[in-house]
């Protein structure tokens, strides 16, 4: 017992030591953590203090033995507890190393103070971009004065808007009235007048005076000055000249007074709603009241609504306000409050909002309900409105859609009609939920992909009338899987437009990781022959041509002689557009003269547009075997001059006379005269016309220097 006993001991010893050390290391950290000279600091040293001693003593208990044990613990409480006191009564007026020391007390109290941070330079702040930009742009303004951030602004041309807009409003907080005075450009209209309206809220008679001075909205500023000063908009109103405050802009602000006079005193405008006879200005007055009141407590708005028995009121409008409010806390004594209304368009817009609150948390209520309904447009919208909200798994969420037939790609005639009357103000200002489930009927279909592809891919095409992304996506999916089952799949398919975009898909998300194996079994299984095969080898070929054009000429190259032109052409195509260089020293594969002749002008001019000082030499040394390339020879001589006149002319003054050197001319005088070139320079292209060869076409370019020196004359 004895043995045991002491074993538990040790046990507890030892775990207590190990305790005390780790929370020793994690104070050692804090400490160093801590800022120097900080009553913090001095506490953390305490406690560091008092854990390496309590795992001491901890050490030390664990090897007692009997009563040694207990007095072994009772030594560490007082030890303890003499540290608390030591934390808790440090006396406040002794001096440390540090300075006057800190009571715990007193340390409490004192609110966290956090060393200043320091402010970037406006250098690194500009030398910075991305992420580093943002944070170091909110470091600056932190401390920045008005004078700093708007320095800032002048040297941050190359910012994003979000950027220069953050600067802005930073300034505009701090003096809007400078910032309205020192942006003048027309760039930076949008922020003065920002300025202006907070410098209005400010300073309402020296703002407006602003506005009239520099010819500023005025009445936005009249109409934020009766928003937050209503007391002295109607006096600095009867100050302006009447050019100025026109019979609509006093129309405009006393609307606006009235806004805010029903805002601030609810009652006094109930009370005087009772009043009003013309049925226009009771139905303006108590639509202002609704829209906060109904926010606040839609549940007295309602109360008073159902109260008012004499006054003449529209209860739809009235409900309108009230009751997508209500949805949102009792749901059931929102559908109540309808049925005293009659069925309608309004009641049902208001009902589908009711649903979707109910939705949130009770989407089977809700869908039971909305399932009620007859079939047509208002059934449709609340399966929009509730589906996406339901925790179904794909396949049963797929089977209500299929249930309902609802065509969830397009909004609708409810729907239309409902956001007509949301722009008009009535009802809820929450968006609909139609995004949200096409954005749900995806994410089905991706997910049933991966379990099942064919019945997702046969889903998708009987229920959305192929809808290409979704049926992209589920072909992404299966090719990830399996490439050659789905296209298996798809070559089995009856030409139509519908397979061909479908193989489109598929042969395209093969190729950007397997080209080789993709090309294969496309020749292979449909041939060269077959109905769009040559399209979507192309799209094969360029993937290829990316990743390997070495790989996938020589594989074209090995195809049997019957196909090999055809496949032959479309690679070096693609091939072209990553290394023209190789496409053109393969073009000689090619066995028929007057394919090979076309592609080579027209690898020759991809180069020549790309790289025209690289790619004439070398039409130069080629053009006597391809007179194709002549015309090429003068298109890439006017870009190269265009773009290097100097190297270009010096090249072309070196050329031999012959057909090469003709069509290099012919491309210089182009360029010379052209309207790409700043300055027409006619006598120099006259000069170089002259010493082309050959006479019919020295006299063509002659008559057109002739033409274009007569057109810029005139």
């Amino acid at each position: 017992m004895q043995k045991r006993g002491l074993t538990h001991h040790n046990k507890l010893g030892t775990i207590m030591a190990n305790l005390m050390s780790r929370i020793s290391e994690h104070c050692r950290h804090f400490a160093h953590l801590a800022w120097p000279n900080s009553a913090v600091l001095r506490a953390v040293r305490l406690l560091l203090i008092l854990a390496v001693l309590s795992g001491t003593l901890f050490e030390r208990i664990g090897t007692m033995k009997g009563s040694a044990y207990l007095w072994g613990i009772a030594c560490l409480g007082i030890a303890l507890g003499s540290g608390i006191r030591l934390l808790s009564h440090t006396d406040p007026h002794r001096e440390g190393p540090d300075g006057p020391t800190t009571t715990l007390p007193e340390m409490n109290a004192l609110p966290s103070v956090r060393p200043p941070l320091s402010s970037p330079s406006m250098d690194d702040i500009l030398a910075a971009d991305g992420l580093a930009q943002e944070v170091l742009i909110r470091r600056f303004l932190l401390v920045a004065s008005v004078d700093d951030a708007l320095t800032l602004l002048e040297r941050a041309a190359r910012f994003d808007y979000t950027q220069r807009k953050r600067i802005v409003s930073r300034a505009i907080d701090l003096d809007p009235q400078r910032v309205f005075e020192t942006l003048t450009r027309a760039s930076t209209r949008e922020w003065r007048l920002d300025a202006l309206l907070n410098w209005a809220r400010k300073d309402p008679k020296a703002a407006l005076a602003a506005a009239v001075d520099h010819t500023m909205n005025v009445e936005a500023v009249l109409l934020t000055i009766a928003k937050t000063h209503p007391d002295k908009a109607r006096a600095l109103a009867a100050s302006l000249d009447e050019s100025i405050l026109t019979p609509k802009l006093r129309e405009h602000l006393e609307d606006q007074l009235e806004t805010q006079w029903a805002l601030e005193h609810r009652e006094e405008a109930l009370q005087h709603l009772a009043t009003l006879t013309n049925p226009l200005e009771r139905k303006s007055l108590l639509s202002t009241i609704l829209q906060s009141w109904a926010k606040e407590d839609p549940l007295a708005a309602l109360a008073w609504a159902d109260a008012q028995e004499g006054m003449d009121l529209d209860r739809l409008h009235v409900l309108g306000f009230i009751i997508p409010e209500l949805a949102k806390s009792d749901p059931s004594k929102a559908l109540d409050t309808l049925t005293s209304v009659p069925k309608g368009f309004k009641r049902g817009l208001l009902e589908s909002q009711v649903l979707a609150s109910m939705a949130t948390n009770q989407p089977e209520a809700a869908l039971a309900l909305a399932a009620k309904q007859p079939k047509g447009a208002y059934r449709d919208y609340l399966l929009n409105e509730i589906a996406p909200k339901l925790d179904l798994e794909s396949s049963e969420f797929l089977d209500l859609l299929d249930d309902w037939g609802v065509n969830w790609r397009r909004p609708t005639a409810f729907a239309l009609r409902k956001i007509s009357l949301r722009s008009r103000g009535w009802g809820s200002t929450e968006s609909s939920s139609e995004n949200q489930l096409a954005t749900r009927v995806h994410n089905a279909f991706l997910e049933l992909a991966q379990e099942d592809p064919r019945q997702a891919l046969r889903r998708a095409v009987a229920m959305t009338s192929h809808n290409h992304e979704i049926t992209h996506s589920i072909f992404k999916t299966w090719v990830t899987q399996d490439p050659r089952e789905a296209a298996e799949w798809v070559t089995a398919m009856p030409n139509s437009t519908t397979a061909q975009s479908f193989k489109e898909s598929v042969f395209g998300q093969w190729s950007q990781t397997d080209p080789a194996r993709a090309a294969a079994f496309l020749h292979e299984s449909a041939g060269w022959q077959s109905e769009g095969s040559a399209e979507l080898y192309r799209s094969i070929a360029a993937s290829w041509a990316r990743q390997d054009p070495e790989g996938l000429l020589a594989w074209s190259t090995s195809l049997p002689a019957e196909h090999r032109d055809q496949v032959l052409g479309i690679s070096l195509t693609a091939t072209a557009s990553q290394d023209p260089i190789i496409a053109l020293e393969h073009v000689t594969s090619v066995e028929d003269p007057a394919q090979r002749s076309v592609l080579e002008a027209s690898i020759g001019k991809q180069w020549g547009e790309r790289d025209p000082a690289a790619a004439l030499p070398w039409m130069d040394v080629h053009a006597n075997a391809s007179t194709a390339l002549h015309a090429v020879i003068k298109d890439t001589a006017k870009a190269w001059v265009l773009s290097d006149p100097q190297q270009a002319s010096q090249w072309i003054s070196q050329l031999p006379s012959g057909r090469s050197r003709d069509h290099a001319v012919a491309g210089m005088v182009h360029a010379l005269v052209s309207g790409l070139n700043p300055i027409n320079e006619f006598e120099a292209a006259t000069q170089w016309a002259r010493t082309i060869d050959d006479p019919a076409m020295r006299e063509e370019w002659m008559a057109l220097i002739a033409q274009r020196q007569q057109t810029a004359d005139e």
